[in-house]
C-alpha cells in the first residue's frame, strides 16, 4: 500500500509540475493576417507580412521573446518595422494562460516622402535571409527558430502565393 501512495504522489507531482510550464507549439510566416497561406519567402514589394507564434501556457506570467535577426543581408536598409506596440515597448509578449497565437506584423518602412497623390512612400523590404528565435521565460536557448527569405524574383518569391487561375 505504501508503494501505491508513493507512486501516486510522484505521478501527481509530475503532472502538477508540468502545469507550471509553457511551450511554443508552432512558428510560421504568412502574407495574410489569418496565417492561412504559410510561406518561407516574401516578395520585396509585399505590403506587409506576419510572423506567427503559437503558445500553449499553463501560467499567467509566461513571457515570449521573439528575437529577429539578419542572417544574410543583400540590401543595406532597415529590414523590420514592427507594428506591435507591446514588442516595441517591452521587447516581449505576455500571452497569459491558455492557447494563444501571437501575430507579429511586419510593415514596409515609410520614407517620410509623399507621392503627388498624397500617399506616403514606402521602401521595399530588404532582400536577404532572416531569422526569428523565440525564447520562453528565462530559458537560455531558443525554443523555436524560423528562417525566411525576402526576394524580388517573382518565380522564387511571388508577390501573391495564390496561383493565377485566369
Amino acid at each position: 500500500m505504501k508503494r501505491l501512495s508513493v507512486g501516486a504522489f510522484l505521478l501527481a507531482a509530475t503532472f502538477l509540475g508540468g502545469c507550471n510550464s509553457a511551450k511554443i507549439t508552432d512558428v510560421y510566416l504568412a502574407p495574410d493576417a489569418d496565417g492561412v497561406r504559410r510561406t518561407s519567402c516574401i516578395n520585396t514589394q509585399a505590403e506587409q507580412y506576419y510572423l506567427f507564434i503559437e503558445v500553449l501556457s499553463f501560467r499567467d506570467d509566461t513571457l515570449v521573446w521573439p528575437v529577429l535577426s539578419v542572417v544574410k543581408e543583400v540590401d543595406p536598409v532597415q529590414p523590420f518595422v514592427f507594428k506591435s506596440e507591446e514588442l516595441r515597448e517591452f521587447g516581449n509578449f505576455a500571452p497569459g494562460k491558455g492557447e494563444t497565437t501571437l501575430a507579429l506584423e511586419i510593415e514596409r518602412e515609410k520614407t517620410g516622402e509623399k507621392t503627388p497623390e498624397g500617399d506616403e512612400v514606402t521602401r521595399d523590404y530588404a532582400r536577404g535571409l532572416f531569422r526569428m528565435d523565440v525564447f520562453l521565460n528565462d530559458e537560455g536557448a531558443a525554443s523555436e527558430t524560423l528562417f525566411w527569405t525576402i526576394d524580388d524574383n517573382q518565380d522564387d518569391c511571388p508577390l501573391s502565393p495564390i496561383p493565377n487561375t485566369y
